[in-house]
């Protein structure tokens, strides 16, 4: 299986990591999706994706939020004709995208409204480059 440039670096600036940037809640570790350190470089075309996936019960839940400190993509994106989304499934179907820009972004505004959903449920994330 061929390794990527959002893979080669897993358990050190890449996956679930003790992260260089920020400081995680007490005791918890962070899930990097790309790469933990500013600067390194990969070649992309567009579809390329990376992704987590969980199975959750989502019994008597309204919502599913992402807790997430910063969403940042590389300062050189801005007109190149293409992004980094990320993008939150249920059982593979797309619930909500949400498009980065240069720089870093908080993220706090990404929520997957699961209040007609029961039972236990793929709740994934994915990182993905695109065309604009």
């Amino acid at each position: 299986m061929a390794v990527t440039a959002l893979e080669t670096r897993r358990g050190i600036s890449q996956g679930r990591i003790e992260p260089s940037g920020t400081d995680p809640f007490e005791g918890l570790f962070v899930f990097v999706l790309g790469d933990d350190t500013e600067g390194r470089f990969g070649d992309f075309t567009d579809g390329d994706w990376i992704s987590l996936a969980q199975d959750v019960d989502l019994t008597g839940l309204d919502t599913v939020r992402l807790s997430m400190a910063t969403f940042r993509t590389p300062a050189d994106i801005e007109g190149s004709g293409y992004a980094w989304e990320l993008v939150g499934y249920v059982d593979a179907v797309e619930k909500v995208r949400v498009r980065g820009w240069p720089g870093w972004r908080t993220v706090s505004d990404f929520v997957i409204d699961v209040h007609a959903i029961s039972g236990v449920h793929a709740i994934g994330l994915v990182l993905e480059f695109v065309a604009t």
